[in-house]
């Protein structure tokens, strides 16, 4: 079954027409979903020399019939998440209704770099916990570790330091570099810590952020850029605290000029930025862009906060003249001052 029709047999070109669609050109697509009757076919804007085209009507075709085949070899499933009465939105945390099925998939069991969901298929987990994972599901030393804090010693949640904290940072400083580290549960902490030391550094009060970024439900980062050019709440973001205009600037990822407009006001304390895209598929820096943007902080007396990828570390540099460098890690959880 083919989505994609073109004159091209080489895959290469494919590819690249695919990742230039995932570069910014899905806007474009979206754009002028809406207007198109179903069954058309929709050519992709800036592509028509490679004359690739989407047949709307037969991706629905398939959409439609890979629902169905899913809820069918999915019935236990199914059932879990019918009978899911006593938590918000059915799942224990609402963004795990986000997927192009009818409900989740149920998770039996995880091994390495596999997990086994409830109605017995067997799938290679890429996420891996977005990173908490990153060695695989179940290590033995960490199993055993764990087993002996939590059997032999006792105790999960005594707000108590341990002697092994001083070890993991240490060896943080000999991986990294960096010479102190604070830890957090999440992402949202994590970036919320930074946030707030890099206000108290520079007395600023603004966030800058690309549109559809991922740094997890950080309300500052729930921005994109508008039609007219200026920053506005991101669809679907309901219950904000605040305007998050008030809090917060954006700029296009790739847009180095937007990204000077925004600077040049001269109210913003850091920059959150991911060196790739991940929260809309992958979109990859354009080359400089990643440079462009560390100059444009210094310039501006900016700290730059960069995310390796949306789930693991954020890294915040500061200029010469500002005081020590911070650093926050996502999932292994830390800051530092």
């Amino acid at each position: 079954m083919r989505l994609f029709h073109s004159n091209t047999k080489d895959f290469f070109c494919l590819f690249t027409c695919i990742r230039a669609v995932q570069r910014g050109l899905l806007a474009s697509l979206e754009n002028t979903a809406p207007r198109t009757a179903p069954g058309a076919r929709v050519q992709i804007p800036c592509l028509k020399a490679a004359n690739v085209m989407i047949d709307r009507g037969r991706l629905t075709e398939i959409y439609a019939r890979e629902r169905q085949d899913f809820v069918a070899t999915h019935p236990r499933s199914a059932a879990a998440y019918s009978r899911s009465d006593h938590l918000f939105g059915q799942v224990p945390m609402t963004w795990m209704n986000k997927n192009a099925r009818d409900f989740p998939i149920y998770l039996e069991r995880a091994r390495g770099n596999r997990v086994w969901d409830i109605d017995g298929f067997e799938y290679v987990d890429f996420a891996l916990g977005d990173t908490g994972a990153m060695a695989g599901h179940s290590p033995e030393a960490t199993v055993a570790a764990i087993q002996h804090r939590v059997g032999a010693l006792g105790g999960t949640t005594t707000m108590l330091p341990t002697e092994d904290a001083e070890w993991v940072g240490a060896e943080l400083t000999r991986r990294f570099g960096l010479e102190r580290w604070s830890f957090s549960l999440t992402a949202t902490d994590a970036n919320r810590w930074a946030i707030r030391l890099v206000r108290a550094l520079t007395g600023r009060p603004r966030i800058l952020f690309n549109s559809h970024c991922y740094h997890g439900s950080v309300d500052e980062s729930l921005i994109v850029v508008g039609s007219d050019g200026d920053g506005m709440s991101r669809p679907g973001n309901v219950g904000e605290p605040v305007d998050v205009t008030l809090t917060s600037r954006v700029a296009e990822f790739n847009d180095l000029q937007g990204l000077e407009r925004q600077l040049a006001h001269g109210d913003v304390a850091a920059v959150l930025m991911e060196p790739a895209l991940t929260n809309i598929g992958i979109v990859l820096p354009e080359p400089g862009y990643l440079e462009g943007g560390r100059e444009l902080t210094r310039r501006y007396s900016v700290l730059p906060e960069r995310s390796t990828v949306s789930p693991a570390r954020h890294l915040a540099t500061v200029p010469s003249r500002r005081p020590a460098p911070t650093a926050c890690w996502r999932t292994s959880s830390t800051c530092t001052r």
